[in-house]
Parts: structure tokens; C-alpha cells; sequence
């Protein structure tokens, strides 16, 4: 959670968001897609195999148990989900995850994707190459609106698709193995930076 707080921060900079004279007029393409995403009211908050926003822990703890009897989901390193796509993009993928919750209830996952038979020669298995390939099986799964292009702190750019409350961010890692791609309940984002935001303006005022 920290590193979507602080990647958060980074690209808000990145994109000019702070402006003090008005906080309410979007100042970017990426402000103005969520501050019309929030607006509309939509909610997409299904997510993938079953899971979504506001799943119970308890109730993710089964579901994922149940698909690792049927040899769907697998137990992977430190405790976390891993899911093999093997027809839906070029090469077998490893898909690991483990969702952030609030309150008890799913509101971000962070996934990784990892070709399973990546080498650092074979140039069709880069994180570069992947990204794109899993930008367009996302488009696939959800339809609605497409993925633009964002500034991003350690990389050129990175991809991000809003559809109503969700968020789908895909970013590359920094040695060119894995995608990244995270989903966040932007409503549940939107209350914790007001409160935040609270908090600093009770210090501001305390000094």
C-alpha cells in the first residue's frame, strides 16, 4: 500500500496536478478522465477469477481455496496467488497476486505478470512486449474505455484505464522481467487522500 501511495504522489507531480488556485478544475487528461470517472457514479468492480471490490478476506481465503482444489490457482512465493494464462496471450504467463483490503474488503490488487519461460536474450519475451500484449487482453476482458499513457517516476510511461470506480495501472519493472499491473477502487482512494488531507491541514494548523 505505501508504494501506491507514493507512485500515486509521484505521478500526480509528474503530471502538474497541484495548482492551488483552483482544486476543484481538472488540470490534466489523467485528473479530468477520473474526476469524470468519480462523477459518473459507475461501478466496475469486478476484477478477475471471481474476485472484486469489497470481497471479505474471509470469503477471498475460500473462493481461492476452492480454486486450488480444482487446480486452478496455485499457493506461490510468500503467500501469494499465482494463476497460469496459457491461451489468452503469446506465451504461458504466470499471474501472481494478493490483494490490499480495507475495512476487511478488497478494495486494490497488485498482480504481477511473468512469462514463465522469459530469458534476458529472447528479445519476444521483454517486459515491454508483455505490457502491450496484457493491455490488450484487458481491453478484451472489460471493454470500455481504452488504456492512455501516463508519465511514470522509473520508467517512460506507463498505462492506465479508468472505468467508472476502477483503475487498472500497468507499469514495467525496472530490470524489464515483469508487468505490473494494479487494480484500485478509486472511491476507496478518494477517501483515503481526503483524509489525509485532513490529517495534514489538523498539523498545519497545530504548528
Amino acid at each position: 500500500m505505501k508504494y501506491t501511495f507514493l507512485l500515486l504522489a509521484v505521478i500526480i507531480l509528474a503530471f502538474g496536478m497541484v495548482n492551488c488556485e483552483n482544486d476543484k478544475a481538472p488540470k490534466t487528461l489523467y485528473e479530468k478522465l477520473e474526476r469524470d470517472a468519480l462523477k459518473s457514479g459507475e461501478r466496475n468492480d469486478s476484477l478477475f477469477l471471481g474476485l472484486h471490490f469489497g470481497m471479505k478476506k474471509q470469503d477471498f481465503y475460500i473462493h481461492c481455496a476452492a480454486l486450488n482444489k480444482d487446480t486452478i490457482l496455485y499457493q506461490g512465493m510468500g503467500g501469494k496467488v499465482e494463476y497460469h494464462i496459457k491461451n489468452e496471450l503469446k506465451h504461458s504467463t504466470r499471474m501472481t497476486f494478493y490483494p490490499e483490503f480495507n475495512a476487511d474488503e478488497i478494495w486494490e490488487i497488485p498482480v504481477v505478470f511473468t512469462y514463465d519461460g522469459w530469458a534476458p536474450w529472447n528479445r519476444d519475451y521483454t517486459a515491454t512486449k508483455l505490457r502491450g500484449r496484457v493491455k490488450t487482453m484487458m481491453e478484451d476482458w472489460y471493454g470500455g474505455e481504452k488504456f492512455v499513457e501516463i508519465p511514470h517516476p522509473t520508467d517512460t510511461i506507463a498505462l492506465v484505464k479508468i472505468d467508472g470506480n476502477r483503475r487498472i495501472l500497468l507499469e514495467r519493472d525496472d530490470v524489464g522481467t515483469n508487468v505490473k499491473a494494479t487494480f484500485t477502487d478509486l472511491t476507496v482512494e478518494k477517501k483515503f487522500k481526503e483524509e489525509f488531507k485532513k490529517r495534514q491541514e489538523e498539523k498545519a494548523e497545530e504548528k
